[in-house]
């Protein structure tokens, strides 16, 4: 159990004020050099509490903070701050002292103030002792002077404060690693493979919860192994520990370790309870569902497919290698059947199995294929073990479409060197896939195939080399014409990777250069195949195809919530002043059934764990971003960041394509002073 204890800061206000006037200091802007000589500009006023967040409680103290500011063609005369204290608070002291006070009214006549001043003013007060549970007061803050002013509507600012009750605000949230096989699908677990339940509690409040008692109902089909801590006691079904008092602004935390027993669907509830009541106790309770089957369908991570079709088919090459993950021991076969795919009984799909292998125990498997060049072909993949067989998670049999296109190979390409780099990072990606790439860094993009040593000088032979890129950003399409930047000749010790030379011909890397794009683009590689006769004479392709397609991924920006004004879900990018600098990414890997390792980054010249501020000590110095480029697998990402309520992602299965996943933390105005919850977030990249 992780057990943060939270200090209550009694100049929170104070500081996210100086903070604030920061931020308006730096939204001052210049005016033009022709000013008018009458004072023109922005007079502006903001108001904050914390009590806005963390609600107020009767007969406690409570703070406002007001940050004011003017910017302008010259000095503002006869500036005044007016605040309209709302009767449910009684004032004790302000600083500066008003210089006129009318019942609730208080008045800052501040006279000629010069261009760029800013300040601020601290009330402090009490909260009625009678008011009830529910009461919303407000109070109102307005700006003047003798100004023609540009932007009016930030003249006034208003904070709203609802009465909260004197108890402890306990909350609950559990999750469970478990797999998504496809979008909105169940979390799944398979019979027998331990994995776990992760529960978080905290309380909210300002006031301690005593006597506070966890229970985590588990279904009667789910085993019990083990958890940290381990649970007080057990009573049936029902494992509870007996925290104690969880004191105001803690957390804690419980794992759980689980082995599922049968197949079905299934609800696991936990619940958090105080001697001292709540005050808000629909969120002491969370619940958690998913599904459990015999043996999961095998994972394809290469080639990596997302959508095949008859009339668009999956390159290859007269040989390839298909790659995945299933259940260790598990028997995962390869077959040939129908290309309209089936309901139900797999029969249904007339399979002819083409090739079998056994899963080794860290879960991979690897089958080498040989398919007729020329024709689609319509694969389906199946695992057992044990008498049990994976079915599809709708039941539907779908094929993957694929299709050996002997013109590459006629051209000479060698096509699995395919080669995509940027910055330190290079794959070879293979024809057909997808991958993911950094925002903004240039990218490289290498062809191999056999040419006539004449390409070397004679550069007008590299305009039939050039490639076509579908870009899609920014909601618009478009097309670019990549040409060809450099070629180089393959060396004698890489010629066993490329195409065999002959006499006057040998491999030749055809390099392209491109300027990055920005997050969230889609970028099509469309290429146009050029065979060259026994004289060098080049015979090009009459229509384009398609080779690959890279996601300039926008995964992996963590951010405040509350700061950004809500969710921005992929392809929006959070507004920088949301962005949290300071998290901590970790990525593991799994390398068995229930082991999880730290991925080994130095091994592929990355760093990890990461930071997501803007230095390159992580090689990533986009702020606020992270991204891992691991090779295919299943891993789990965890990190530490202030501020944020705990997140934990299920196990990702990690292809070709990145993982899409912004990061929206919530906060409380108690978590804002600065305590480090741990969070996990989901978005390992490759």
């Amino acid at each position: 159990m992780v057990n943060v204890s939270i200090a209550r800061v009694s100049v929170l206000g104070s500081f996210v004020a100086t903070v604030t006037l920061l931020l308006i200091l730096l939204h001052l802007r210049p005016l033009p050099a022709e000013a008018a000589s009458t004072a023109t500009g922005d007079l502006q006023v903001y108001k904050f509490t914390a009590a806005t967040f963390g609600g107020a409680i009767p007969g406690q103290p409570i703070s406002y903070t007001i940050m004011y500011g003017w910017q302008g063609d010259g000095p503002a005369p006869n500036v005044q701050v007016v605040d309209q204290l709302p009767p449910e608070f009684v004032l004790t002291s302000a600083s500066p002292p008003p210089t006129q006070q009318n019942g609730n009214t208080l008045i800052w006549a501040l006279g000629t103030v010069d261009n760029l001043y800013f300040d601020n003013i601290v009330i402090e007060g009490i909260v009625r002792a009678d008011l009830a549970e529910g009461t919303r007061f407000t109070n109102t803050v307005t700006i003047s002077g003798d100004v023609s002013d540009e932007d009016p509507d930030n003249d006034q600012a208003q904070a709203v404060v609802t009465v909260e009750a004197a108890k402890p605000d306990l909350v609950i949230w559990k999750w469970g690693l478990f797999e998504e096989l496809e979008q909105g699908s169940f979390f799944t677990a398979e019979e027998g493979v331990q994995t776990s339940f992760n529960i978080y509690y905290f309380n909210w409040s300002g006031f301690d919860a005593p006597d506070a008692t966890l229970v985590d109902a588990l279904p009667e089909e789910i085993e019990f192994v083990s958890a940290d801590p381990p649970p007080s006691r057990v009573e049936g079904r029902n494992l509870i520990w007996e925290l104690g008092p969880v004191a105001a602004f803690s957390s804690g935390e419980v794992i759980i370790q689980v082995r599922p027993t049968a197949s079905g669907r299934f609800t696991n509830t936990a619940s958090i309870t105080s001697t001292a009541g709540d005050r808000k106790p629909a969120n002491n309770e969370d619940t958690f569902r998913f599904s459990v089957v015999p043996v999961l369908p095998p994972r394809l991570l290469k080639p990596h497919v997302e959508e095949t079709r008859p009339d668009s088919p999956l390159i290859l090459g007269s040989s390839a290698t298909f790659e995945g993950l299933a259940r260790a021991g598990a028997t995962v076969t390869l077959y040939e059947g129908s290309p309209d795919g089936c309901w139900g009984d797999f029969s249904g799909c007339n399979p002819t199995p083409l090739i079998s292998t056994t899963v080794a125990s860290n879960r991979y498997w690897s089958l080498p294929i040989s398919l007729t060049q020329g024709i689609t072909h319509s694969l389906y993949l199946r695992a057992e073990k044990d008498g049990d067989v994976s079915e599809p998670f709708w039941g539907f049999w779908q094929p993957i479409y694929v299709m050996v296109d002997p013109r590459f190979e006629q051209a000479g390409w060698d096509v699995n060197h395919f080669t995509i780099e940027t910055g330190d990072r290079s794959i070879r990606p293979g024809l057909g896939g997808r991958s993911g790439t950094t925002p903004n860094q240039d990218i490289t993009i290498k062809i191999r195939q056999k040419a006539p040593d004449e390409i070397a000088v004679d550069t007008s032979l590299w305009a039939n080399h050039a490639l076509e890129l579908r870009i899609t950003q920014n909601g618009d399409t478009y097309t670019e014409t990549l040409p060809v930047s450099r070629v180089e000749k393959v060396t004698e010790g890489a010629q066993a990777e490329g195409v065999e030379p002959t006499e006057h011909f040998s491999s030749w890397d055809f390099i392209y250069i491109q300027k990055g794009f920005g997050p969230g683009a889609i970028v099509e590689i469309w290429c146009l195949p050029v065979f060259y006769d026994e004289d060098g004479i080049p015979i090009i392709g009459l229509v384009y195809v398609k080779c690959h397609e890279m996601v300039i991924d926008p995964a992996g920006y963590v951010y405040d919530r509350d700061k950004a004004g809500g969710e921005y879900e992929w392809p929006a990018v959070p507004p920088a002043d949301s962005l949290i600098t300071n998290a901590v990414v970790t990525a593991t890997v799994r390398v068995g059934d229930d082991q999880w390792e730290r991925w080994p980054a130095e091994d592929y010249g990355q760093v990890n764990p990461q930071v997501t501020d803007a230095s390159a000590a992580d090689r990533i110095s986009v702020p606020g971003y992270y991204a891992f480029y691991v090779p295919a697998g299943q891993y789990i990402v965890l990190a530490t960041a202030p501020h944020c309520v705990p997140y934990t992602s299920p196990i990702l299965t990690v292809v070709d394509e990145p993982i899409f996943h912004n990061v929206g933390m919530r906060c409380t105005s108690e978590s804002q002073t600065g305590v480090e919850y741990r969070i996990f977030l989901p978005a390992v990249q490759r």
